[in-house]
């Protein structure tokens, strides 16, 4: 999302994957993830570019339609529940998925729902980054405010921001009441009304199940994932970037080489990238030979690449050069390796 925000602003995607240091194949990953340093200077990217003039013309819903893109699964539950009350619930619960920086505490009492964020100071976060959070909430109450003919009142408390911002400008945006209380450090949305827990019309019990049980699956994962597993793959998909590149421009990289331009998107010296393997127990050599390793089976299956195809796809700028890993590795040229004599 703030990838697509920058390029409005005329900061092309390839300038963005630079500063933000995200590799192309990142991008593509479904289960791409940014760590806490890459997340910090997007959002600073964005605080720097970004104006309210942008929110307050927004069209509605475009956070949620941007979601659906990304997200089928997220608006197919947080747009297809029972009750506001229940999405909300449920925003909450599923939001770092899209963002663990950012969590969402509700609290419930009859008829009021209170959903409270602390945006990290130490993250990028400001005056947009808050706008936008709220502005998000906004979309999914708007929602469901047409589809019940019960009252349901929504009302923003704007704590700490950055910069100051005229009520009047925030109220607009968030087509909602607003109070602001710059000594707290809280934003806050405040639901009330019958209409909060009232069945709305539209909601389709298959769809949110089949929703619900791919997240929680998703959920369970990232709670799972262990940083040093992110910290690999990251370098992984750096290391297969750059033998993307060797492969169109001809010129191939020695490990050396490919190691400080893999640190170079990360923003640390090779001998830093070096050291933060080794506390892990990793050495940057092995993990390359593990990564060709793990991919020439199937490259080497696949009937549609020739040898020089695959040679690049690990790095190769001629299929002599790759022919020469090979042999040093297997003992024999690929030509006559047997997945290549026998692949259908």
């Amino acid at each position: 999302m703030s990838r697509e925000h920058l390029a409005v602003q005329g900061v092309d995607p390839e300038t963005f994957d630079r500063l933000v240091g995200i590799g192309p194949l990142e991008m593509a990953r479904v289960d791409g993830w940014l760590d806490a340093r890459r997340f910090r200077q997007a959002r600073k990217l964005v605080e720097a570019t970004g104006r309210l003039a942008d929110l307050r013309d927004r069209t509605p819903l475009a956070w949620t339609q941007w979601t659906s893109r990304h997200w089928p699964e997220l608006t197919a539950l947080w747009f297809n529940c029972p009750t506001l009350g229940d999405a909300a619930l449920t925003y909450a619960r599923y939001r770092p998925l899209v963002n663990e920086a950012d969590p969402i505490d509700c609290e419930v009492e009859g008829d009021q729902l209170v959903m409270s964020c602390t945006l990290e100071p130490n993250a990028g976060s400001g005056l947009i980054a808050a706008v936008s959070q709220l502005t998000g909430l906004q979309d999914l109450v708007h929602y469901y405010q047409q589809r019940t003919s019960w009252p349901i009142s929504a009302h923003f408390e704007i704590g700490e921001l950055d910069r100051p911002c005229s009520k009047a400008l925030l109220g607009e945006i968030l087509q909602a009441p607003v109070t602001l209380n710059p000594s707290a450090r809280t934003q806050r949305l405040v639901l009330q009304g019958r209409g909060l827990w009232a069945p709305v019309e539209g909601h389709n019990q298959f769809s949110s199940t089949w929703a619900r049980q791919i997240l929680d699956a998703r959920l369970q994962a990232l709670a799972q994932r262990r940083p040093i597993d992110q910290f690999v793959t990251r370098i992984e998909d750096l290391v297969q970037t750059r033998w993307q590149e060797v492969g169109t421009e001809g010129v191939e990289a020695d490990l050396n080489a490919l190691q400080r331009d893999v640190a170079c998107v990360l923003g640390m010296s090779r001998w830093t990238l070096r050291r933060n393997l080794a506390a892990h127990g990793v050495d940057f050599s092995s993990l390359v030979e593990h990564l060709r390793a793990q991919q020439l089976p199937v490259l080497m299956a696949d009937p549609t690449l020739s040898l020089l195809n695959i040679g690049a796809r690990l790095g190769f700028a001629s299929q002599s050069a790759f022919s020469r890993y090979f042999r040093n590795r297997y003992g024999h040229p690929p030509s006559r390796d047997p997945t290549w004599l026998h692949r259908s």
